[in-house]
């Protein structure tokens, strides 16, 4: 599991703004490409990977 601070983190030199976007864009992106099952929303935390089925 990825907490979302961690995410952007990565993604960007500047975590302090929370209005920021682009981890909520590129998951919905990754999303689409790999089906929803994939990539589960764990509330309040962030981001985890799922298995199909």
């Amino acid at each position: 599991m990825l907490p979302r601070r961690q995410i952007t983190a990565r993604v960007r030199a500047d975590t302090r703004s929370p209005r920021s976007r682009a981890v909520d864009t590129r998951v919905s992106t990754l999303r689409a490409k790999l089906g929803p099952d994939w990539i589960v929303t764990v509330r309040g935390i962030g981001c985890r990977f799922g298995h199909p089925g």
